[in-house]
């Protein structure tokens, strides 16, 4: 787009016979002048410029997810709908593509039947890992129904590698999570049991993260509480989304105490797993935990009750925690 230039103002004559006429002198050969030509973009044209890149990111944000190449790492070949065959990977984005419009599981076997043969491998099934990059990416795309036939038809043993199992599940939960249609957990959990799939700790995390996203915390915390009773070992996502809880619910001396007792167990050796991912961990802990407590004097000092002493309480509770 043309661009509007500012124009550098003419210089009064100096009157003033004290004043020295260096002052006068017209720049030198190459130099740039007193007042710079610096273009000044019109403010519709950066509005315009703004829209453009905010749809360009929108655009980055939706595409990415079926763009990961073939289920062995490569990346895919062939572009259209072709599947490389011969041991040379699959075309997750084509897969993909072609099934975000499927509601049923015989429409994807169908679709799943015609690019296979379109692709001239031989293969008979397409690999789960395939099945699962799918699924995720179609939860991103909020494809929802398309993502609920892909397991449907994964039910059929159509996959290479079987039924379905956790992590196929899990995977669909977490479809869930990324559509923002959360009455539809429900269905994923029942279905689960109805196959005979226990939950694991990943589908308690996602359950947590789903929860702490709708702003039931009492749920978030009866997940964590079945972990405990399940036998489950919580992970460091699961202590983190605990920890997300809190901010969630702007209490602060709860997150301080939390981190507290995580300490702790982390002294004893409570905490499975290798210590230096912990110390690692620990470190993000301490970095939410500080953001809580931010978050809660902010909320003390605009609307609360007693702000004083509100923020005075936090301010202790930190300084006890080593904050």
């Amino acid at each position: 787009p043309p661009l509007a230039f500012t124009t550098p103002r003419a210089r009064r004559p100096c009157t003033s016979t004290s004043r020295s006429t260096t002052s006068l002198r017209r720049p030198a050969a190459g130099s740039l002048p007193r007042y710079s030509r610096t273009p000044v973009l019109n403010p519709r044209i950066l509005r315009e410029m703004d829209e453009r890149l905010s749809e360009c990111d929108a655009f980055r944000s939706r595409t990415p997810q079926f763009a990961v190449g073939g289920a062995d790492g490569g990346t895919g070949g062939g572009g259209g709908r072709r599947a490389r065959g011969g041991g040379g990977g699959v075309d997750v984005a084509a897969v993909g593509a072609a099934l975000r419009d499927a509601r049923t599981a015989d429409e994807v076997e169908t679709l799943v039947k015609g690019f296979l043969d379109d692709g001239g491998g031989g293969e008979e099934h397409l690999p789960l890992q395939v099945y699962t990059s799918v699924i995720r990416g179609l939860g991103k795309e909020r494809r929802l129904d398309a993502a609920f036939a892909v397991v449907e038809h994964l039910k059929r043993g159509s996959g290479s590698g079987g039924g379905v199992n956790q992590f196929v599940y899990n995977c669909l939960l977490g479809a869930v999570k990324n559509s923002g249609e959360f009455g539809r957990i429900h269905d994923v959990l029942a279905d689960m049991e109805a196959q005979g799939i226990p939950p694991n700790v990943v589908t308690f995390n996602t359950l947590m993260s789903i929860y702490v996203e709708q702003g039931k915390i009492d749920e978030v915390f009866r997940v964590f509480d079945t972990i405990e009773g399940s036998g489950l070992v919580p992970t460091a996502a699961t202590y983190s989304t605990v920890m997300s809880s809190y901010k969630k619910a702007g209490d602060a001396i709860a997150a301080l105490k939390f981190l507290t007792k995580l300490r702790e167990m982390y002294n004893k050796g409570e905490l499975a797993g290798n210590r230096e991912d912990w110390d690692r961990e620990f470190v993000k802990f301490e970095k939410l935990t500080v953001r809580v407590c931010y978050m809660a004097k902010r909320r003390s000092l605009v609307g609360g009750e007693n702000p004083v002493g509100d923020v005075r309480n936090v301010l202790l509770g930190m300084d006890e925690a080593g904050l």
